[in-house]
């Protein structure tokens, strides 16, 4: 079957953290990380521009954005990342983040619609890689099952774009409830617009498996996925309004519907303060995310298992 192999935590500073990361700060075979929907590609996203025109837009310290009370609360690498307001980045793409001469960045659309969010949301990815958030790499050790939906699409662009999704969403389970908590914020404005502009132009984006008139077995597992990212991260009226609005748009919404539920109901959001962890219990949340991982791969019906692999 294929395999997902999880590279399990380095020391941050360490050499096999350091490659990991890699030099642009992104982990090898996914696509650099981002905030905000949008209709992109992968292979048109913003893999590269932000992380250029970073270093020529002025960085600016967190002090500029938080109260000392909440600087105290993110720690000392609050002292470290610095912010970079972007209007060059698409209304879709609300943030995103990277390494630049081992400063961490997070690189914010000044059109965001909350700010501090994408801020806190930043950092808080930027603070999973430092504890040694495994990075995803796929092999493919046999053929898709025929009978597979996997075998309907490819396979790649499974990884670079379902795959990724899946995964940043049980990364944000660790750090939201703890951000809605302590700060008094959290991704339902970003998902407001972005899910409410899908409805009103009648279409899913489907993370590049197939076209909008695609397989239909394809574009069922996009649409769970959508609806496990509103359930997750929506408010109570888009959550009611986009679900109805599924049941009415596609065929059988009401069973896509039903499964981005299991989706959901395979990840485990906890409150946690992320910035004040032992390394026992960072092992054992990390564990326990790609426990979650493979719930929901088990839940689509991908044949896919999580191994964890040495250090890379």
């Amino acid at each position: 079957c294929p395999d997902l192999c999880c590279h399990p935590p380095a020391p941050p500073n360490s050499r096999a953290a350091r490659r990991r990361r890699g030099a642009g700060g992104t982990m090898p075979g996914c696509w650099p990380r981002c905030f905000g929907g949008g209709k992109k590609q992968p292979q048109e996203s913003w893999k590269t521009q932000p992380m250029k025109g970073a270093v020529e837009k002025k960085k600016q310290p967190l002090s500029d954005f938080f109260k000392p009370a909440e600087l105290k609360v993110l720690g000392e690498l609050a002292n470290r990342v610095r912010i970079v307001l972007d209007n060059t980045l698409p209304s879709t793409l609300h943030g995103t983040s990277c390494v630049e001469d081992g400063v961490p960045l997070a690189i914010i659309n000044t059109k965001a619609p909350d700010k501090r969010y994408v801020i806190l949301h930043e950092l808080m990815h930027h603070q999973l890689d430092e504890l040694g958030c495994p990075s995803l790499c796929c092999t493919l050790q046999a053929k898709e099952p025929p009978d597979s939906w996997l075998a309907k699409t490819q396979f790649p662009m499974f990884v670079r774009g379902l795959l990724v999704q899946l995964w940043e969403l049980i990364q944000h389970s660790r750090f939201n409830p703890m951000l809605k908590r302590v700060f008094g914020c959290d991704p339902q404005s970003a998902r407001e617009g972005e899910y409410r502009g899908y409805m009103k132009r009648q279409g899913l984006p489907t993370y590049s498996m197939c076209k909008a008139d695609g397989d239909i077995a394809v574009k069922r597992i996009a649409v769970a996925a959508h609806v496990a990212t509103v359930l997750l991260e929506g408010n109570k009226a888009l959550i009611a309004d986009f679900t109805a609005w599924v049941v009415r748009t596609y065929p059988n919404g009401g069973e896509m519907v039903k499964m981005g539920r299991q989706i959901v109901g395979c990840i485990t959001a906890i409150d946690v303060e992320l910035l004040t962890l032992q390394r026992p219990s960072v092992d054992g949340i990390m564990q326990a995310m790609l426990a979650d991982l493979q719930g929901v791969l088990d839940t689509l019906a991908t044949g896919l298992r999580v191994r964890i692999g040495p250090i890379r």
